[in-house]
């Protein structure tokens, strides 16, 4: 039975692809979840009523049983966070809340249901499904004629990518040769490829969940291997040399640098000369692998001159790029003998010096890497890149996991299309377009599948120079040997060895045999084109389905939004209605309010005015008031100077009537004042009559002339007795007396 996780997925994938690319997300990649997350809100909360979520685990749950992904607690948090600040925002008001201990509260809202969306890529989904099933019924392979196996093939990409950065385990990819030319197939089909596309972009955006982008490093080393360097000259397929193009662009961007070994260099022209020896015997190889320089060759019209002048001017190209060639690795070969690399790969490659070549390149990057386990990928600053791996067995996966380093630890060996997927992820701002990177890594995952199943390069040249060896004494065509390629591409010959043994026993057998597969081909080719032919037409038949009903829908569309339209109108025309009577009752408002400031400022003013004259009244009783106080203090003066004046007289007088009687003694003393100054106590009545004469008069005088505090208490005296016109009146009494 088939599991319906994986369709679950696609949608989920498809989903994100369309929302990444009909939105911008300013705010961060955990924005593009916000629309999955607003359409579980809308189905746990439909009804529209205040509702408590216990925690956030609902949501988490939720969106797990309708797509099939498992978001952190944390992370759901930030999202519902962003939520909850979209959505209080733009209503004005706190309908969500998120609580400290991960429970939320949804008080009124109506959230998006993404319907349309959803559906989109539910159809999508479906199409493809369907499609695929078709597919596998035209190759007639029922064992597997599994829907999930195009989804697990798309979805390899996100294990692959989650290898580097979540530290997922990497499972053995399994030689899914069907989905990938069942994709290889549609490649020039829209109405599927695109679908493919979004479920791969998704796949990769789906990253997000478990991966935060981080500050990528700028001082990063990129040792390139022999298949990176062949598909920069253009020797490989043209995506392939896009994508290492690519990624030379976006290193460069970036700072990084890019060293090739002697030793590749050695390895490249090796290559490049077996080549160009064998160009004209290469049937079966050129026809089987697309990736093989023979290919690039018959694409770009090389011959094997032209392979020999690329080999001798390779060091001068490399340089050209601005790579940095290390011209003696000595120092690291006694390491690489007696490494464990270095035995396993010799299983695996096609001879000691390819295996001795990828062992070096390994040690050089871990010695780089200070024989450190780094295990955040952005903390690596060195990397060994290649092109492609081209499996030549089916444990190579598997061996290689054993050279790769411990688990947890980042790898020494990266390809071109998982570092662009992972730059690309870092920083979408990188200078590549996220189609590009799909295309990029699609093509990659399908030379991939394809070249896993081919058999080894040693059965493939052995079995070319069969070929060439009979073709002629048993009329072996050009058709018969492409007919023969396509049935090893394919994996219907499973056993290409038994070719090559038959051949060396029985040439003749081995003739009929390369006819008789060709034969095999030939009527499938046949009955493969004329069903796919019949697919075609009924994808376009449903297109055109789906264009009539779409047609139909936009007709119902058309007249809804003619309706809509009315309405508003409508709507306008009562809006204005309302419009105008607010002006007119805004217009009656602003007039009252205008005579109503009007009369304040007018009582305003008039009370500005009586405080004014109370203001001047009082100033003028002051002014009054200082000129009585002033008037006073001078009759006062005056009095004290007459004062003054008489005594002094009274005093001098008494003096010279005494000075008088001693002076002239036989003068007449006759009288009563005499009498007086002559009786026995007329010194006393002296002395009193002078003291006091001097306190009424004198004292008196020069107080009023030089002692302060004297003329403050007369003033203070003055002040008690002051007229009623003099005095200060209080603003409550002088408007009584204004009224």
């Amino acid at each position: 039975m088939a599991d319906n996780n994986f369709q679950k997925r696609a949608i989920a994938y498809s989903l994100l692809a369309h929302i990444k690319t009909t939105g911008t997300f300013a705010g961060g990649p955990l924005d593009i979840f916000i629309p999955l997350v607003k359409n579980i809100l809308h189905e746990l909360f439909s009804n529209g009523t205040p509702k408590r979520g216990e925690n956030i685990q609902e949501l988490c749950d939720g969106i797990f049983e309708k797509y099939n992904l498992d978001i952190p607690i944390p992370v759901m948090r930030n999202i519902l966070l962003r939520v909850q600040e979209d959505v209080n925002k733009t209503n004005g008001r706190e309908d969500i809340k998120v609580f400290g201990d991960n429970a939320f509260w949804i008080e009124s809202f109506v959230f998006e249901d993404y319907k349309e969306d959803v559906q989109r890529s539910i159809n999508d989904v479906a199409s493809v499904e369907r499609t695929f099933r078709e597919f596998c019924k035209i190759y007639k392979i029922e064992a597997e004629n599994d829907s999930n196996a195009i989804f697990r093939f798309i979805e390899q990409n996100r294990a692959d990518i989650s290898y580097y950065l979540c530290h997922t385990d990497k499972e053995a990819e399994k030689h899914n040769t069907l989905a990938a030319q069942f994709v290889d197939a549609f490649r020039n089909t829209p109405q599927i490829f695109d679908k493919l596309k979004d479920m791969y972009l998704g796949s990769m955006l789906a990253s997000y969940l478990t991966f935060q982008p981080q500050t990528a490093r700028l001082n990063v080393e990129l040792v390139l291997d022999t298949n990176f360097i062949i598909s920069l000259l253009d020797l490989n397929t043209i995506e392939s040399t896009k994508n290492c193009n690519t990624l030379v662009e976006v290193g460069k961007r970036l700072g990084y640098s890019f060293t090739v070994l002697h030793d590749t260099v050695i390895e490249t022209q090796n290559l490049l000369a077996f080549k160009s020896s064998h160009l004209d015997k290469a049937i079966i190889a050129k026809n089987i692998n697309r990736e093989n320089i023979y290919n690039a060759c018959d694409r770009r019209n090389l011959s094997s001159v032209d392979l020999d002048r690329i080999a001798d001017h390779l060091e001068e190209t490399i340089m050209g790029y601005g790579f940095h060639i290390i011209p003696h690795t000595e120092q690291w070969h006694g390491k690489v003998r007696y490494s464990k690399e270095y035995s396993i790969l010799r299983g695996l490659r096609n001879s000691d010096k390819a295996a001795f070549h990828d062992a070096l390149a390994i040690i050089y990057v871990r010695e780089k890497r200070g024989n450190k386990q780094i295990k955040d990928f952005e903390k690596v600053n060195c990397w060994f890149v290649n092109n492609a791996i081209n499996h030549d067995c089916d444990n190579e996966v598997n061996d290689l996991e054993s050279i790769m380093s411990i688990k947890n630890i980042q790898p020494e060996i990266i390809k071109v299309d998982e570092l662009l997927n992972i730059l690309w992820l870092s920083n979408p701002n990188i200078g590549v377009a996220g189609n590009d990177v799909v295309d990029m890594g699609i093509t990659a995952m399908v030379s991939s599948a394809l070249n896993s199943a081919l058999p080894k390069t040693r059965i493939i040249r052995e079995l070319d120079e069969n070929i060439q060896k009979y073709r002629k004494d048993y009329s072996i065509t050009d058709t018969d040997v492409m007919r023969l390629s396509t049935r090893i591409a394919n994996r219907q010959i499973k056993d290409v060895q038994a070719l090559n043994i038959l051949a060396d026993n029985d040439a003749n057998a081995f003739a009929a045999l390369v006819k008789e597969e060709s034969e095999k081909q030939s009527k499938i080719d046949q009955e493969r084109v004329r069903k796919f032919e019949i697919l075609i037409n009924t994808m376009n038949e449903s297109i055109s389905d789906l264009r009539e009903n779409k047609e139909r829908l936009n007709a119902r569309h058309v007249e809804r939004m003619e309706e809509l339209k009315k309405r508003e109108r409508d709507l306008e025309k009562r809006t204005q209605e309302l419009s105008k009577r607010e002006i007119e009752i805004n217009t009656h408002a602003e007039q009252d309010a205008s005579e109503k400031r009007r009369i304040e400022d007018e009582n305003r003013q008039n009370k500005m005015r009586l405080k004014n004259l109370w203001e001047k009244e009082n100033k003028s009783r002051e002014e009054r008031r200082e000129r009585y106080i002033k008037k006073e203090l001078s009759k006062w003066r005056k009095k004290a100077l007459i004062r003054f004046v008489v005594g002094l007289f009274l005093i001098m007088g008494v003096i010279v009537l005494w000075l008088y009687k001693c002076l002239l003694p036989t003068c007449d003393t006759n009288g009563l004042f005499f009498s007086l100054i002559e009786s026995t106590w007329a010194p006393s009545i002296i002395t009193l009559i002078v003291g006091l004469v001097n306190y009424f008069t004198i004292v008196h005088f020069y107080n009023c002339r030089n002692n302060p505090s004297y003329e403050i208490n007369q003033r203070s005296l003055i002040e008690k007795d002051i007229p009623d016109n003099c005095k200060s009146i209080l603003y409550d009494k002088y408007i009584d007396e204004m009224d």
